[in-house]
């Protein structure tokens, strides 16, 4: 068993409800990451998917609201903002212990260490495709794709500062 995911139970689980797989599954734990855990599963035929499910620990619900990121990037898929394809959503917890969703891996660079870093050009252009992508975001109208009822649009701040002060 993988720590953080019952292979067997997230195999049958994937098969019911994605499309177009093909067992057995692997998966390797993605490293990196801050606090949700992030798992790369490949099929028999090598499509990879991504599973996503809170820590084992130390779990915020709030913080580590699967289905509410899986809604997030379900609905900025309809947009231009680029986000994976959302495949599914499992809020059985028998399943893995956890909430979690599975979307499309997208293969990509991720500068990890000071080391791995873009060129020059190469960060200029990530600049640049950073600003297009968050402008493409704030044109979102939330109501438009189904999130008008995320969040209480006021005192972020405030609930920020309550919430790390109860942590």
């Amino acid at each position: 068993m993988t720590e953080g995911i019952d292979d067997q139970k997230v195999h049958e689980w994937l098969i019911a409800n994605v499309q177009d797989l093909q067992g057995p599954f692997t998966y390797e734990r993605v490293a990196g990451g801050r606090s949700n855990l992030t798992f790369v599963a490949t099929d028999a035929v090598g499509r990879k998917l991504i599973v996503r499910r809170p820590p084992l620990s130390h779990v915020i619900e709030k913080a580590h609201d699967m289905a509410r990121e899986y809604r997030v990037i379900a609905a900025l898929g309809s947009t231009p903002v680029p986000v994976p394809i959302a495949r599914g959503l499992c809020l059985d917890r028998t399943v893995t212990g956890a909430d979690f969703y599975v979307m499309d891996f997208v293969d990509g660079f991720v500068p990890h260490t000071e080391a791995e870093a873009a060129s020059i050009d190469d960060r200029r252009g990530l600049s640049r495709n950073v600003i297009d992508v968050l402008g493409d975001l704030h044109d979102v109208e939330p109501r438009q794709v189904g999130l008008g009822d995320l969040g209480r649009g006021t005192d972020y701040v405030g609930r920020q500062l309550h919430r790390w002060q109860q942590a």
